[in-house]
């Protein structure tokens, strides 16, 4: 009999270290995982935090400012019921910086490069050293979003 609870107490222990340990592995991994993306009040803030040079205008609604690891400064935002995502960086261009992939017809809007895929389009374009894109997630033609870039670039 004695026996036997020396067992059961050794296996106590043994569980109970183990779970403990388990649990303080857990929250040290949980804790070392970074959020890359960041929300911010103003245009201004993620302008400063990325160093690209965004300009709006006054007619958009449901803004929405964030970053992402500090290279990518994204604006969420609708303007005449449309859903728009600006996003700039240095470092990203194209696809890469407004996240699409798969396949797409690609054309011209003046200076614009206009990428169609089937859940949406973007354009892409520079801002002097700076990569930009806009992606609509609404099925627009290309006349549409003509209407659109000339109001809001």
């Amino acid at each position: 009999m004695f026996k036997f609870f020396k067992v059961l107490f050794i296996l106590t222990l043994l569980c109970g270290c183990s779970n403990e340990s388990i649990e303080d592995t857990k929250e040290e991994e949980s804790m070392m995982i970074v959020n890359p993306i960041q929300t911010y009040d103003t245009l201004d803030e993620i302008n400063d935090v990325v160093g690209t040079s965004i300009t709006l205008i006054d007619s958009i609604s449901d803004v929405r400012y964030t970053t992402v690891n500090k290279e990518i400064a994204q604006v969420d935002f609708k303007y005449q019921g449309y859903t728009i995502c600006l996003r700039a960086s240095f470092t990203f261009e194209g696809t890469e910086l407004a996240g699409t992939y798969g396949e797409y017809e690609e054309s011209k809007i003046d200076d614009y490069t206009l990428l169609n895929f089937e859940f949406g389009s973007v354009v892409v374009y520079d801002v002097n050293d700076e990569h930009r894109t806009l992606f609509f997630k609404d099925n627009l033609s290309k006349d549409e979003i003509k209407i659109i870039i000339d109001e809001i670039l």
